[in-house]
């Protein structure tokens, strides 16, 4: 099988297993101009990338909850091999990193989820569980979206994987569609 004809199988196995009970549903999805492959690869290619985890829907520690969410980040970003952590390195890039909110009451947006969380209020979980996730470069997201899943129970919930994984996917894309892709100085950010 050619890699393109993998590649629509693959697709054709993920809309299908959209319809299924229990699916996750991406929704709000958004790339700023600042985004492209290479500012990621820049940003965390071969290194750690901070991750925020704020909000837990299920009844475990919160540090087991962001283990298991760490766990499920792990190798599912195209691109180069980045180390996702709540406990950065040296290696990490200061001005980068990954905000997760679990639960937030209402729809926050990349803008709040890069800047001061401290003001978003948590929301009992009611059955549907929501991911409000932003790749951000300082105050700023380059990537956002949201994610909704059917009730997770707990950290080894495999809804929670799959959740995760959606988000990770979406928030890292492998191209960037906005760009004419022969500006030779993509990487700088300036095309």
């Amino acid at each position: 099988m050619t890699p393109n004809a993998r590649l629509a199988a693959a697709l054709v196995l993920v809309l299908l297993a959209g319809c299924a009970p229990g699916s996750v549903t991406t929704t709000h999805v958004d790339y700023e101009s600042g985004y492209s492959p290479y500012r990621f690869s820049y940003a965390a290619g071969g290194r750690d990338l901070r991750v925020v985890i704020r909000g837990n829907p299920t009844s475990a520690q919160q540090e087991e909850f962001d283990r298991a969410v760490i766990a499920a980040m792990q190798g599912k970003n195209w691109g180069p091999q980045t180390n996702f952590t709540t406990r950065p390195s040296e290696s990490a890039r200061e001005n980068y990193r990954v905000v997760m909110l679990f639960s937030g009451k209402r729809y926050a947006g990349g803008n709040v989820l890069c800047g001061d969380l401290d003001g978003v209020d948590l929301a009992p979980v009611d059955g549907r569980v929501r991911l409000q996730a932003a790749f951000c470069q300082k105050e700023r997201p380059l990537t956002q979206l949201q994610v909704t899943v059917d009730g997770v129970t707990s950290p080894a919930d495999p809804r929670l994987k799959r959740m995760v994984t959606a988000a990770v996917l979406e928030l890292f894309p492998p191209i960037d569609d906005t760009r004419d892709d022969d500006c030779p100085r993509r990487l700088l950010g300036n095309c």
